[in-house]
């Protein structure tokens, strides 16, 4: 994919047209979804809407997104919940009133006259610019996230190369940190015949290993069959608790 997306860049640096290349990609993100309608929504998204509330402190006041569609946003707008979309360095982190969404590399609205990112983290070679500033803007709202709150992450292939880098470093630079994060990841579905064992030993010893690999990173697997079925249903469990029955 980030070999893809840096051919697809290459074009744009041919033409020398920056603007084209932003407006590809936002042609790319809303292709199927029309404006002015609640296209683009999902359960998991309309359960991430429930649990969010900057002025509660027993829900999420923050999320930090690598995509660059403003989906959640739409969802935020659809259930009149506020929030500050932020994805350039020198916006003002300071609002206690509102849900932070961190768009960390980058946010391409499908309004343009909404503005939104100049650059973003798409293809190969931006990916390894990142690596290359530790103090990038991105870099530290992840940093800073991981290193002072308890982080859910939903809906990743945790595969992305800067993200388990900083996860690696803040795990180096502060061994004995109590903080633990959890990642949701779907079970691999194989069809195992009953008298192939061998399948489900190797199903078994590919989990054992990812979970001492994020182990090794303080990130605790949940292990779900269906992630779009039970994700949604696990984070209104977590956060927003049934009040008991007098």
């Amino acid at each position: 994919m980030l070999i893809q997306a840096r051919c697809i860049k290459k074009k744009f640096e041919d033409e020398l047209d920056q603007n084209k290349y932003i407006e590809a990609v936002r042609s790319a993100l809303y292709k199927n979804i029309k404006i002015g309608t609640a296209s683009g929504t999902s359960e998991l998204l309309k359960a991430i809407g429930e649990v969010c509330d900057a002025k509660d402190s027993n829900k999420v006041n923050t999320v930090v997104t690598y995509n660059y569609d403003d989906i959640l946003e739409h969802e935020f707008d659809r259930i009149g919940k506020t929030y500050v979309s932020l994805f350039e360095s020198e916006e003002s982190h300071a609002d206690d009133e509102n849900v932070k969404i961190f768009h960390v590399h980058g946010f391409i609205p499908r309004d343009d006259c909404v503005g939104g990112s100049k650059e973003i983290v798409f293809s190969e070679d931006e990916y390894y610019g990142l690596m290359e500033k530790p103090y990038a803007w991105g870099n530290m709202v992840q940093v800073n996230n991981l290193m002072e709150k308890t982080c859910i992450f939903v809906g990743l292939s945790m595969t992305d190369p800067n993200l388990r880098r900083l996860l690696d470093l803040i795990t180096r630079y502060n061994p004995t940190a109590q903080t633990c994060h959890y990642v949701l990841m779907e079970r691999n579905q194989i069809k195992i015949a009953r008298d192939n064992s061998g399948i489900q030993r190797y199903v078994e010893e590919s989990e054992r290993l990812q979970e001492e690999v994020f182990g090794a990173l303080k990130i605790r697997v949940i292990w779900l069959n269906d992630i779009k079925k039970e994700a949604p249903e696990l984070l209104r469990r977590i956060f927003l608790p049934k009040t008991p029955k007098s």
